[in-house]
Order: structure tokens, then sequence, then C-alpha cells
């Protein structure tokens, strides 16, 4: 195949502009890297949910989210801050899942997340006071 003058000044002008462009491959350098720390950061969260660890995974998703922004990181912090009773909170997370998250792929997250927004909309604060027989007629309410 012979090239013609005007393809080959194209290519040319091409690998060029490529070889000159350094800063163009390290943002991609830098932006594989940050998710694959944000990969880890997940990861790393969701060992802490099982240890049933809130606030640290919470922390974790949160950096995790700051590198890289996932509909599936976006769930866990919402689930989290459900268990940890901070429900406004959860409620705008859980609502921004809905609406990034694709319907078809997620559909089982999907699900538990509309059933714990309904949760974390539906809490109410609750109070319980024990008191001892002595406390008792002391006690104003």
């Amino acid at each position: 195949m012979r090239l013609t003058r005007r393809s080959a000044r194209a290519i040319t002008l091409a690998l060029a502009a490529c070889l000159a462009c350094p800063s163009a491959r390290a943002q991609s350098s830098h932006r594989t890297h940050a998710v694959q720390e944000a990969r880890e950061l997940f990861r790393q969260g969701l060992a802490l949910v099982q240890e049933e660890r809130w606030g640290e995974a919470l922390e974790y998703f949160r950096r995790s989210r700051a590198l890289a922004e996932r509909p599936s990181t976006i769930f866990n912090i919402g689930s989290v801050l459900v268990r940890i009773g901070r429900m406004a909170e959860a409620v705008v997370a859980l609502e921004e899942f809905l609406r990034v998250s694709d319907p078809q792929a997620s559909e089982a997250e999907r699900r538990e997340a509309e059933r714990l927004l309904t949760e974390a909309r539906t809490a109410r604060a609750r109070l319980t006071l024990t008191l001892t027989p002595n406390e008792i007629g002391r006690a104003h309410v």
C-alpha cells in the first residue's frame, strides 16, 4: 500500500502531536493510579463493613468516592449512613445513587437502596429511659 503525500503528512502530524503531549499521558497514568487507589479504599471499606466498623467504613468509602465516582460507592455510603443513624445524609446519598445508577445493571442494589431510603425517611428518634424505683417519683418529662 502506498501512502499519498497528504496521508503521510497527516500521520506525521498526528505522531508529532502525541509525542509532544506528555501531559496527556501523565494525566492518563495519574487517572489510572487514582482508580486503582479508589478500588483499594473501596475494598477496605467493605472489609470494615464486615467487621461492623461503620464509621471507619464510611471514611474509606468517602475517600474512594473522592478519587473515582462510582454508583456502588454512593450506595455503600448511603447504607452505612443508615446504619449509624445519620438519616438525612443517608437520604441524600441514596437518592443520588438511584439517580445515577443503571436500573438494569444494579437492580438488586436499587431495590435495597429503595428499602433503605424508606427506612431513612420514616426513621423516628427513639429515647429509652431506664429508671430505678427510687428515680421514678423524681422523674419529670
